[in-house]
């Protein structure tokens, strides 16, 4: 199943209306959100220390930047920023607390609510690449090679410090380098009563 924490108003409201709103990359870094959300999404660092070159573990390009031995850090910027919508496939207590919400849209059939909102976003997003799957979670002081910048991956990437989270994500990269500035978008796929329930945080 999938889960979309919540505040109890929006929640209702994505089930009936089927209202669902993606948001700009960029903005997970703003000060709005709170340490189970706030993420620099935009790019990722990674650190190589002398251990690795006494062990030759690091990718052949690096070692050809960085010939000697020493502690350096590497950054991997994606190539632009991009439209996010995130769920976790974690039904747990702590999520709640960690997000500051009081519900939880609980999706019983994932393949459908994928399908529609992949169709929802397709006819807004016309010049953009659409791509849904599991966030890869990554250990900034054990990654030696260099981040491939295929899409398919790069756009998954997250620390490990965010790994119980368990993320599901629609990642919505416009083939336009030259796009303005973004802003939050609105997505329409229609009442999901038939595959979705709400679960809500007694106080």
């Amino acid at each position: 199943m999938f889960c979309k924490y919540g505040q109890k108003k929006y929640m209702g409201s994505m089930i009936k209306s089927g209202i669902v709103r993606v948001a700009p990359a960029s903005s997970f870094s703003g000060d709005g959100h709170n340490v189970a959300q706030k993420d620099q999404e935009l790019a990722i660092t990674t650190y190589i220390s002398p251990y690795d070159y006494d062990l030759d573990m690091i990718d052949p390009y690096l070692r050809k930047l960085r010939p000697k031995r020493g502690v350096w850090k590497v950054n991997h910027v994606k190539p632009s920023d991009y439209y996010l919508y995130c769920m976790s496939v974690n039904l747990d207590i702590r999520m709640f607390f960690d997000f500051n919400c009081d519900a939880c849209v609980v999706i019983h059939d994932q393949y459908e609510f994928e399908r529609r909102l992949k169709k929802a976003a397709a006819r807004i997003f016309k010049n953009h690449v659409l791509m849904f799957d599991a966030a890869k979670y990554v250990d900034p002081y054990f990654i030696l090679q260099r981040f491939t910048t295929d899409p398919t991956f790069l756009y998954f990437i997250k620390h490990l410090r965010f790994m119980y989270q368990r993320e599901f994500r629609l990642v919505i990269i416009s083939k336009d380098v030259d796009e303005v500035r973004l802003e939050p978008v609105f997505l329409e796929i229609g009442n999901i009563e038939d595959i979705a329930s709400l679960f809500i945080l007694e106080s």
